[in-house]
């Protein structure tokens, strides 16, 4: 999926929101990521946006359909 570069801003700050303040108690945000160099490299930039502003995480590793 194609998001535009003007939306992205918004799409992080509604994820955050969900995991944030979901029943008070927060919740996991689920990354699927497959093992290519671009999946990685967006993976580790995630990571330090999240880490950042402290919401939980977990990647998932995949590597077919």
């Amino acid at each position: 999926m194609l998001i535009p570069l003007h939306n992205l801003r918004h799409i992080y700050q509604h994820i955050l929101k969900s995991a944030l303040e979901l029943d008070g108690q927060g919740c996991s945000i689920f990354i699927f990521v497959s093992n290519d160099t671009d999946s990685l490299s967006s993976l580790k930039i995630l990571l330090t946006l999240f880490k950042s502003d402290e919401v939980q995480f977990t990647a998932i590793p995949v590597f077919s359909n």
